[in-house]
């Protein structure tokens, strides 16, 4: 499920991250959207070729596609060199992925009291990182407000695990894997076919999901060890059980 409730993630608070020039980086999460208050980096560039960042810790992977921001909006100014990155790891050195940037100042375009928000396909990730550089005014970055809206439950969080022995999977995505059918076994993990199911010797049998040769026990009027050979009882002589006894 997704939520859109200010600096919320399907419940839970972002905590704040950091900021190399200004504390106080929870008003980033407050829901306040208005000018009351904001974080400004002071002299943060010259030209947009520098960038400041305010940095989100989510204190779990969520598989995020969305963000929403606010920088300083009231005299409708431009920021450039705009950039939104997300991290599993938190390094932001190459693993990241960019979802978002704007470079010019007409590219970027000018802020308004709505926003921006930025939708995107779906990103596994803990950390967000929003860079700006100067506005077309001054050469400061004005950040008000991040939301990022994501979901912390679906297969898309659950880590993909091989099927177990006794099971196949023959198609790609979030189904379960298949139990072996009866009078079959396999004791290999991730398996992919139906024919990976090996059957067990004539006259013997299993039941659904078995794992193992010896799961295959002779039939009535059969007899030998768990998952050998099964010959017929010899004349004179009769077996009205399953399994290995004579």
């Amino acid at each position: 499920s997704h939520t859109e409730a200010p600096g919320i993630i399907d419940g839970k608070i972002l905590l704040p991250g950091t900021y190399a020039y200004t504390q106080g980086v929870s008003k980033l999460v407050d829901g306040d959207t208005s000018m009351n208050h904001y974080l400004s980096a002071f002299d943060a560039a010259e030209t947009c070729a520098t960038q400041v960042y305010v940095e989100l810790d989510l204190q779990e992977p969520y598989l995020i596609s969305e963000i929403a921001r606010w920088l300083f909006w009231s005299d409708k100014s431009s920021f450039c060199n705009q950039t939104a990155m997300l991290s599993l790891t938190g390094e932001f050195s190459g693993e990241d992925v960019n979802v978002f940037n704007c470079s010019t100042y007409e590219d970027c375009g000018p802020e308004t009291q709505n926003g921006r928000t930025f939708k995107f396909d779906p990103v596994l990730a803990r950390f967000v990182r929003y860079y700006s550089s100067r506005n077309s005014r001054l050469n400061r970055a004005h950040f008000l407000e991040i939301r990022v809206m994501g979901a912390l439950q679906g297969p898309y969080l659950k880590p993909c695990r091989s099927c177990d022995a006794g099971t196949y999977k023959s198609s790609s995505g979030s189904a379960g894997c298949a139990l072996c059918p009866r009078d079959t076994f396999s004791a290999e993990l991730a398996d992919i076919n139906l024919s990976d199911c090996e059957p067990c010797a004539h006259h013997s049998h299993s039941s659904m999901g078995s794992h193992l040769s010896t799961n295959c026990t002779c039939n009535i009027g059969y007899t030998g060890a768990d998952g050998g050979p099964c010959p017929g009882c010899r004349a004179g002589k009769y077996k009205n059980v399953n399994g290995s006894v004579p």
